[in-house]
């Protein structure tokens, strides 16, 4: 894999009656997915896996932002990215398919927010604190980078977030 997005899900409702679990989407959060799906597409950037925890707010914004990417694969769905930790995160990104160059990660925070300041390294001044709901960071392997590994030698290309999407 030679590029990763890390995304937080977007904006969802404060309260479900089924849980935190069964958190929706609210109306802001459905078009803040809705957008960022079409700035990837207006990037040509889509996913050729997508790692996405099964809670409802993040099946929901994965739905959004994939509807806009023509040819992206169904995401995968899997239970340790809900409440995860970032060495629950590097551990879910290491196993994901072989070949997929281009890594959609679709998660909760502190741990995706986390994760990404800990790869931007000297960049992570680049990064909005508390990494915002449905924001997006792009990070590309440096040259002779480990394949695979997003540990050290990496590169923050951008960051996106629903303010910034929509000036």
């Amino acid at each position: 894999m030679t590029r990763l997005l890390l995304l937080r899900h977007a904006k969802a409702a404060p309260h479900s009656p089924d849980g935190d679990f069964a958190r929706p989407l609210n109306p802001r959060g459905q078009a803040d997915a809705a957008r960022l799906g079409a700035f990837l597409a207006s990037r040509g950037i889509v996913p050729a896996a997508t790692l996405v925890s099964p809670a409802q707010r993040t099946r929901e914004t994965a739905a959004l932002v994939l509807a806009a990417l023509p040819g992206a694969p169904a995401p995968l769905f899997s239970d340790a990215l809900y409440n995860a930790s970032v060495e629950t995160l590097r551990a879910e990104i290491r196993a994901a398919p072989a070949g997929a160059e281009t890594l959609l990660v679709i998660g909760h925070n502190p741990a995706i927010g986390e994760l990404a300041h800990a790869l931007a390294g000297d960049g992570a001044d680049k990064l909005p604190a508390g990494f915002p709901t449905c924001a997006l960071a792009i990070f590309e392997a440096a040259p002779g980078a480990a394949k695979g590994r997003w540990s050290h030698r990496q590169r923050l290309v951008e960051c996106v977030t629903p303010a910034s999407s929509r000036r």
